[in-house]
């Protein structure tokens, strides 16, 4: 009997690629979101259905009826990001039906199973999805629950956040991106985990640095008996045992594990990497120092799988990217556009640094979507120092995303932070004449939120 599955929220990210796994095992899935993007449309045409606004308690209702002709209850999954007052919910509790969490779902999928998590407040999904193409190339089978859109490759027409074992048969590894968000990856019992970073976010979850810290060392401890739990040295405060990875540079602790020589040819990135077996030289499309921490961590896991060195190398030669991760758009007048979802101040910095290496000597401007009202207000500083660092900058309207506004927080807190450049934050309608009399060869995109809608229209009038 075909299992009947609705999401409230299939839009995200983590929702929809949970959606394409049930419905890629015989599930009948539909769902709800607010309203259209790519990522719905993408699943409207893989026959997963969904409806928007106000459509949405008549979809629940029409889902249900269907499972319980079939003697079902329907499986309603919830993001966090739709409140359990909102009408599709209220419609499933007022009919006893449970509401689970994306990251409950998650946890009794991957229970007895081989699970390889990525866990961190960056390089997450980066991470996970470099580990999934490792195992990939490596004819490792496995599953894979991405939190980006890994681009099309080889025999895959379309970006995914969703890898299944081709054979249909129930792969020996999974691979999960494991969130911090709302303490959801305190549901994994990864077999093995690597920890990338641990700065400081979601501050409106933990209240404080403290509880974010030990959720991360709870999750240490829910790595299986004989595990293995990896950290960089970035995530060095939270005194977890095990071994370490990060740069080997003068002076510094010696790591577990080390990367070396890191240097931009051609647009490539070339560096060196540490495994058990032995050292890894590494030619990769992805840029920033960062993005060479990312290779190291996914690595390691795949080695864990049984990934050797030379099917690491190779898979990195030809990793196709995800979707906005220092995505590059090549414009006709010599111009490049650079989309990334960064949406903290570490992350920021870190784009911008990888930026300075890729296009060294040119001028680059930033447009930054602040990304909820809770983490402007506690990172207003630090956003702006980092965006001090481009030669232009305007920023928009904060994204508010599952948030309602808090009052006098608003993009002028990020830009009074900003010093030495020309900045500025208004509608969203007047950033292009902002840009366009300025001398600019680089424009990054930059935000967790909707920004990135704006980029076809951005590259229409910048080639113009």
């Amino acid at each position: 009997m075909r299992k009947t599955v609705f999401f409230i929220g299939i839009g995200g990210i983590g929702m929809s690629a949970l959606a394409r796994w049930y419905a890629a095992r015989g599930a009948s899935v539909a769902g709800y979101d607010r309203s259209p993007s790519d990522l719905t449309r993408a699943l409207e045409s893989e026959h997963i259905r969904v409806a928007y606004g106000e459509q949405g308690v008549a979809a629940a209702k029409q889902l249900t009826g269907e499972a319980e002709k079939n003697g079902q209850i329907p499986l309603v999954i919830r993001t966090p990001a739709v409140s359990e007052e909102h009408a599709v919910c209220q419609f499933f509790q007022e009919r006893d039906i449970p509401l689970l969490k994306r990251s409950e779902v998650l946890g009794a999928l991957t229970k007895n199973r081989p699970t390889l998590a990525v866990a961190g407040t960056h390089g997450k999904t980066t991470s996970s999805a470099l580990l999934a193409h490792m195992l990939s190339y490596a004819g490792l089978a496995c599953d894979a629950f991405l939190g980006g859109l890994l681009a099309p490759f080889g025999t895959r027409e379309s970006a995914t956040n969703m890898l299944l074992d081709p054979s249909g048969a129930k792969a020996p590894w999974t691979v999960v991106e494991a969130d911090e968000f709302d303490r959801s990856f305190l549901t994994l019992h990864p077999k093995a985990a690597v920890i990338t970073s641990a700065d400081a976010d979601h501050l409106d979850v933990y209240g404080d640095t403290g509880a974010l810290h030990d959720a991360f060392r709870q999750f240490a401890k829910q790595v299986e008996s004989g595990g293995l739990i990896l950290h960089c040295d970035a995530a060095s405060s939270l005194n977890i045992q095990g071994p370490t990875y990060g740069w080997a540079l003068p002076g510094a602790n010696e790591q577990t594990f080390s990367i070396h020589d890191f240097c931009v040819k051609n647009g490539r990135s070339h560096f060196r990497i540490t495994l058990p077996s032995g050292p890894v030289e590494i030619d990769s499309t992805l840029p920033g120092r960062h993005n060479a921490e990312n290779t190291q961590a996914a690595a390691l896991l795949a080695a864990v799988a049984g990934a050797n060195r030379d099917q690491i190398r190779k898979a990195m030669r030809c990793f196709p990217g995800v979707h906005r991760r220092f995505q590059i758009h090549k414009l006709g007048n010599g111009k490049t556009l650079v989309s990334d979802y960064a949406h903290h101040p570490v992350e920021l910095q870190r784009v911008i640094e990888a930026a300075r290496e890729q296009f060294s000597g040119q001028k680059i401007a930033g447009i930054f979507q602040p990304h909820l009202y809770s983490r402007t207000k506690d990172f207003a500083r630090e956003f702006g120092e980092a965006l001090s660092k481009l030669d232009r900058c305007w920023v928009a309207p904060i994204f508010p995303a599952r948030e309602a506004p808090i009052p006098g927080v608003d993009s002028h807190l990020i830009l009074e932070n900003i010093k030495g450049i020309p900045a500025e934050t208004s509608d969203v309608s007047t950033f292009l004449s902002f840009l366009e009399p300025a001398s600019i060869d680089v424009i990054l995109v930059l935000g967790a939120g909707d920004i990135d809608r704006l980029i076809p229209d951005l590259i229409s009038r910048l080639e113009a």
